[in-house]
């Protein structure tokens, strides 16, 4: 995983060139009328006439890119396994300093 993101950040997207388990998606998101949706980023709030009135879907979709990795076969969210990454790296530089005192 080191290697990869060392590709990823440092040489931008050769690593993609050369068979990255990295995987680019798309997840909608769809909001009523009446309804919002949150995150970091904002907040949308999906105002107008009820669908049903007008005979259409009048929905908001808000399309978010999703990050993914494989790992061996399985499909994990990036942050996921970034998450579980940073934990075994915290614990090696725990074992690290409980084997060497300053």
């Amino acid at each position: 995983m080191h290697a990869q993101r060392v590709a990823e950040v440092h040489i931008g997207n050769a690593a993609n060139k050369a068979g990255s388990d990295l995987s680019v998606g798309q997840g909608d998101i769809k909001i009523g009328v009446g309804g919002s949706y949150s995150d970091r980023s904002g907040t949308l709030q999906a105002l107008g006439s009820p669908s049903f009135l007008l005979g259409t879907d009048t929905a908001v979709i808000i399309h978010k890119q999703t990050y993914s990795f494989n790992i061996d076969g399985n499909e994990l969210k990036a942050t996921e396994v970034c998450a579980h990454y940073l934990e075994l790296l915290q614990r090696m530089v725990a074992q690290f300093n409980a084997h060497h005192p300053s």
